[in-house]
């Protein structure tokens, strides 16, 4: 990709990301797409499944860093599409609908 591609795609994301912005501080909730977790073949889910306190804390105390993976905001039966890092999750918790109590966690 050259400089004047990065760039182009660099501007989309900033529209978009401002939309996103506009729209929140009118009082709105992130849209959303409920679908099942993620299986292995022998049926056991993948990721780690906790609360969304649970995964604040360990926001607060270093416990998990951007670097260590990723998670989305789900319920305790259905994942979102919602993606959440540890530097985002404090931006995104409360704008993330009520019933979206847990986040699923994705270490590298």
């Amino acid at each position: 990709m050259n400089t004047k591609e990065h760039i182009e795609r660099l501007d989309r994301r900033i529209d978009i990301l401002t939309h996103v912005i506009k729209v929140l501080s009118k009082g709105h909730k992130i849209p959303y797409i409920l679908k099942p977790f993620y299986v292995q073949k022998d049926g056991a889910r993948l990721g780690d499944l906790m609360t969304c306190e649970d995964f604040s804390q360990c926001v607060e105390n270093g416990t998990f860093i951007d670097y260590d993976g990723h998670g989305y905001f789900c319920t305790a039966e259905m994942q979102s599409d919602i993606l959440v890092t540890p530097s985002t999750f404090h931006f995104l918790w409360p704008c993330v609908e009520w019933r979206l109590t847990y986040i699923i966690w994705f270490n590298k």
